[in-house]
Formats: C-alpha cells, structure tokens, sequence
C-alpha cells in the first residue's frame, strides 16, 4: 500500500478503487485492498478532523441532506434496473467510512426495500416459464 499525504487524497483512492472494481465479483485480494483502503480513509479521518465534522457532511464533501434528498428522489422509480444501479453507486460512492456507517444503513434500507417491492411486482408479472428464462434457470427432472 502506498503512504497517502492527505485525506482527501485517500479518499480519492479509495472511491477510485470501488468503482473500477464495482462488478460485484470479489476476490479475497480484492476485499483485502478495500479493506486496507477503508482503513488508511479512517485513520486520515482521525488525525484531521474534528468528531463533529462527518454529521453533516461526507469524505467526499457533498452534504448529508443532499445525498439523502437525491436517494430519496431517485427511489421515486419502480424500475428495477434503475434501482438496481441505484444500489451500486451508493455501495461505490458512499459506503462507509465515506458517510457515517449509521447514515449509510438508513439508505441501504430505503433502497433495498423499493428493490425488493420493485422485483416482486415484476417477477409476479411474468409467467413462471419467462421468469425461469429471465433468471436463467433450468427445469431439473427430479427422478
């Protein structure tokens, strides 16, 4: 790992890192980088500032009411695609440390709920035979 200068630098890594790897597929390797990302974010987030400082606002500087503002507008969709890619950029862009751990619950929650409520309305449109092609699965003969 290489020695950061700055928050703000390592920060930038860190959110650089998460979406170049945003594919879903992880390798222990992988984790590990995060991992080790995350922690240099936290202890940069430990030297520099106050105790106070992320209830109002993210690493990455954008304020908590607007990304809660912007979640809360984008979950007006009930499409699951959207949703879908809802979910990533929030996973990417503000999975803790970048916002408080209790800030990003609340917003893992309100979304995956719409998704769950989103596929289930979809996935009871189709007919079992579209819904075993659209998840690709295969009819198994049980005997």
């Amino acid at each position: 790992m290489a020695a950061f200068s700055s928050l703000e630098e390592t920060v930038s890594q860190l959110q650089s890192w998460r979406q170049q790897h945003a594919t879903g597929l992880s390798t222990p390797d992988s984790l590990w980088i995060e991992a080790a990302l995350e922690h240099s974010v936290a202890r940069w987030k430990l030297r520099t500032l106050p105790p106070d400082a992320a209830a109002s606002h993210a690493l990455s500087g954008e304020s908590l009411h607007d990304i809660r503002a912007q979640t809360q507008a984008a979950l007006e969709s009930w499409n699951v695609e959207t949703l879908e890619a809802l979910a990533r950029s929030l996973r990417s862009r503000y999975k803790p440390p970048i916002v408080p751990v209790s800030f990003y619950m609340h917003l893992e929650v309100l979304v995956a709920e719409r998704l769950m409520k989103a596929r289930a309305r979809h996935f009871n449109a189709l007919t079992l035979g579209a819904l075993r092609q659209y998840r690709s699965a295969q009819e198994v003969d049980a005997a």
